[in-house]
């Protein structure tokens, strides 16, 4: 099968599951949020400590469960905010367990597990904040025109690089990502731009016009960031996907990675301004 066509159906396929998931029920959203958390932890480790220390891989992942459901149970059931801290404690025990392990890369190994909590735990678990009011109903509308923002923003910085940043463009970052170009950064933030229009007027972004531009440009921006910090990583360990469960696509991580810098900080926005 040709690898755009490749691409077309499994993006078309990501893009219905995301939908439908927080169209219709948390019950669908919780398992489908969470199952994209837990390939992309498993991407993660796979790139950064291949075949090394499995037993505090599985305190990591155990750490981000915790984590994520606890701020599930929070904002749905009202559960104490201090049940979160219960995702320290395998944390903790990797920092002890270390002491223990006898292995030129055990501090980097470490590190990437931490590095694990806050690059992918922590935005995925934010997400919820973006899903339930504070009498614990679930509307996943607002998440939904995140994920539009930064779907927007890809569409269209492929479509401008591809047409006006190949031959003679201008590259972004040549060190990191060589393929992307200023023309496909500002392609993107075009689209960004009229998606966020767009879910004003609809009413997705029921705040302020100035509060929508503002969160429209954050995700723009942090997807943009997230996008190169992934490729980053990636040039680092010398590898071209995280990983082949996606089709035409790579990895979890090549898709959401825009996302796990963009949702954290369109969400602390809309927290700072009491919006959410």
């Amino acid at each position: 099968m040709d690898n755009t066509l490749k691409r077309t159906i499994t993006g078309a396929a990501i893009v219905g599951i995301i939908v439908v998931s927080l169209l219709f029920s948390e019950f669908i959203f919780i398992p489908v949020m969470l199952f994209v958390m837990l390939v992309c932890l498993a991407e993660f480790y796979k790139m950064t400590m291949p075949g090394r220390f499995k037993a505090a891989k599985g305190l990591a992942v155990l750490a981000s469960l915790v984590m994520f459901m606890t701020t599930y149970a929070h904002v749905s059931f009202g559960i104490s905010t201090k049940l979160m801290l219960l995702s320290v404690i395998p944390l903790v025990v990797i920092m002890i367990a270390g002491l223990y392990i006898h292995d030129a890369d055990e501090f980097d190994s470490v590190a990437y597990l931490f590095t694990s909590q806050v690059y992918i735990a922590i935005p995925f678990s934010l997400t919820n904040l973006l899903v339930f009011d504070d009498f614990g109903n679930f509307n996943g509308m607002l998440l939904l025109g995140f994920f539009i923002i930064v779907w927007a923003s890809d569409v269209g910085a492929f479509l401008f690089g591809m047409t006006f940043g190949q031959k003679n463009g201008h590259k972004l970052f040549p060190s990191i990502s060589p393929k992307k170009s200023w023309e496909g950064l500002w392609g993107g933030l075009f689209t960004a731009i009229v998606a966020g229009v767009v879910l004003k007027l609809l009413g997705v972004f029921a705040f302020p016009w100035w509060a929508a531009v503002v969160l429209t440009l954050i995700l723009f921006v942090f997807s943009v960031f997230g996008d190169l910090v992934e490729s980053k990583l990636k040039r680092h360990f010398d590898i071209k996907d995280s990983g082949k469960i996606l089709p035409g696509h790579g990895g979890m991580l090549d898709r959401f990675d825009g996302a796990l810098l963009a949702f954290p900080a369109g969400t602390i926005f809309l927290i700072v301004f009491n919006f959410i």
